[in-house]
Order: structure tokens, then sequence, then C-alpha cells
């Protein structure tokens, strides 16, 4: 009796499929029929949570808190599960076969699309975005890291602006000790999106910057009135390591570290800036333009498509998969030159994928 199929888990730390499949999208290989012990085929390099054990009578599989049964190669059952799926659910070989093949597509297009790389993308993201939290070390908490929601900016070469009073425990905490980290989500909701910490060292900005330093916080905060009031200061974080994660919990997981010198003689992408009317008037009024390009793409069908996040390279997107969002990057034919050459690209992939 062999069994000879792949079987989709749910608890996997680092891949995430619906349904049966929440949390995870592993691609765990059963295969022979004698007893014996198999590990996670997820390819993840840290997923050891996958045990197989196979007898005369059938097999169970244990991967996380679920437990998969199969007495033959016609189907598996779940028979208990976590609160991510029923308590009991056959899952046909047919099923197995389409989910496999849909997402062994979908990691060898991710894997292959061109992207910005880890300095320029945390450079975009840092420059694009505006709220962050800042931990500095406590002072009133006898050393413990103490996190606060701020507002910043950054200046020409990319490092963060903070306006801070000194009524705040974090400023108090900046004054004894400088050191301190800065964390950006592109997506607070969610964990798999990309996230970057600016590790470094926050300094009061000079008399003799300080008129150019309020302007590029102005410019990013035009209401930020209280940048003049007399117990506000300009502060400045000289960045040292810079910790880059994207696709956390996810089948795509990129994660790094970059020297602060590096990073500051990053790029900020020239198109990501534009991702506001881009996206939005790509979403409201050409939805399923949007989805014939990624499906074309991926070389899968998607259930829908919207455009997330633009650059030179290419446009990120979240699509819908058997009920669930992923997100996943679709790459332009070439890199875009300026904005207007965006939409040229989105009409050569529209042509490309037309029936």
């Amino acid at each position: 009796m062999a069994l000879r199929m792949v079987v989709p888990l749910s608890t996997c730390p680092r891949m995430r499929m619906p349904k049966v499949w929440a949390g995870c999208g592993a691609i765990v290989a059963i295969a022979g029929g004698r007893a014996g012990s198999w590990r996670c085929g997820c390819q993840l390099r840290d997923c050891s949570r996958t045990s197989l054990r196979w007898g005369a009578r059938g097999g169970a599989l244990n991967h996380g808190n679920d437990v998969v049964w199969a007495r033959s190669s016609r189907s598996l059952s779940v028979v208990a599960s976590s609160a991510t799926g029923p308590a009991s659910q056959t899952v046909p070989n047919e099923k197995l076969d389409e989910e496999t093949k849909f997402w062994e597509q979908i990691r060898a297009h991710q894997k292959a699309a061109a992207r910005l790389s880890k300095v320029d993308e945390a450079r975009t993201l840092v420059a694009t975005s505006s709220t962050a939290t800042l931990s500095t070390i406590s002072q009133k908490y006898d050393g413990f890291p103490l996190g606060s929601m701020v507002l910043y900016a950054t200046d020409d070469s990319g490092r963060p602006i903070l306006a801070i009073s000194s009524l705040s425990p974090h400023t108090k905490d900046l004054e004894t000790n400088s050191k301190c980290s800065l964390l950006i989500a592109r997506d607070a909701g969610d964990i798999s999106d990309t996230v970057v910490t600016i590790i470094g060292e926050a300094e009061t900005v000079s008399d003799a910057e300080w008129e150019s330093v309020r302007s590029s916080y102005l410019k990013k905060h035009p209401d930020a009135f209280w940048v003049d009031f007399g117990d506000f200061r300009l502060v400045r974080i000289t960045p040292k390591k810079i910790r880059f994660l994207a696709g956390s919990a996810t089948a795509f997981v990129t994660f790094g570290e970059i020297d602060g010198e590096e990073y500051l003689a990053g790029a900020v992408d020239p198109i990501a800036q534009f991702t506001a009317p881009i996206a939005g008037h790509m979403n409201r009024d050409h939805a399923d333009q949007t989805k014939a390009i990624a499906e074309n793409s991926l070389g899968v069908k998607i259930d829908y498509a919207k455009m997330l996040q633009v650059d030179r390279l290419g446009f990120n997107i979240e699509a819908g998969h058997d009920g669930k969002p992923v997100k996943l990057r679709i790459p332009f034919p070439r890199p875009a030159q300026d904005r207007k050459d965006v939409k040229n690209l989105i009409v050569e992939l529209l042509q490309g994928a037309a029936p």
C-alpha cells in the first residue's frame, strides 16, 4: 500500500494557506507503505514540526496541533485539528494535487520576480511611511525597553527625524541613553508584510541644521504646528544597523541585516511616491484588468487582485485564493523610467494578458 501525495497542513511556522491549510500551505511529502518516519517537506529551513509514523493499518501525521490519518491513498482525514479548521475533514487527492500545483507555481514565480534590493526597499519604506514605534531604554522602569508610537520624517540621507516633547518619557530616556530603535511596518495589521527596524543613536539637531531639518519634518507633517513649541525639540537617529523582514509566516519570507552606512548609501525608489494615485485608480476603475495581468504573470487563476504598492520594478498585490488573501509580487517587463512609463508598462502587461 503506497501513499503518494502531498498534504498541505496548518501550523508550519513559515507558510500560510486557507481553510484546512490555514496557517501553513506546507507541502508535506508522504511516500511509501512501510513503517517509518518523515519530516516536513515544506522546504522551510526552520520547520521541524512534522513527523509521520506509518504502519500496516495506516498512518498518523502530526504537524503542530493537527493530526492527519490516512488508511489508503484515496484520501486523508483531519481527525484532530486546531481552531483553524473543522474537527473532521476529508481532502480528496484531486484537491491536494490542485493545491500543490498552485503553490508550486506561486513559489517559483515569486522567487524569480524582480523586486527592489533589501537596502532600497528599506530606504523606500522608511521614506514613504510616517508613523513608527520608538523603543528606548527606560529610566523609569529600570532599563526595560519602552515603546512609543511616534510621527517621524527623514532627512535627505534617510535618517529619521522626530519632534519630541520634554514631557514625554522617551525624551528623558534619550537624554540619559541615546541608544534606541525605530520599527516601521508597511501594514501594522499584517505581520507578513515588510517591517524595517532601525537600530541607532538619537541626537538633538544642532542650531545650524535646525531650520533645514524642521522643513523636512513639516514637509511630511504640514500640520505639526507643535514643532515650534518651546518644550519640543527635533532629534535625528543615526542608523547603526537595520533589520529587514518581509513575508513573515509565509512561504516567501525574506530577512537580513543591513549596516548603517550601507543603508544611508541606498536609494529611495522614485516611483513608490506615486503608489496612492496609481493603485487607487487601478483598484477603483480597472480591478478586472489588474486581475487579468496578475493571472497571466502568475500562471494561475485567482479570485481577485488588489494593487497595494508600486515601484520601478513592479507592483505588489493582494490576491484572493480559496477565500483567503495572499500578498504577491507582479514584476514589470522592464524598469519604469517615470510615472508616465508605469502606465505604458501596465498597458503592455494587459496586452500580454489578452486572450
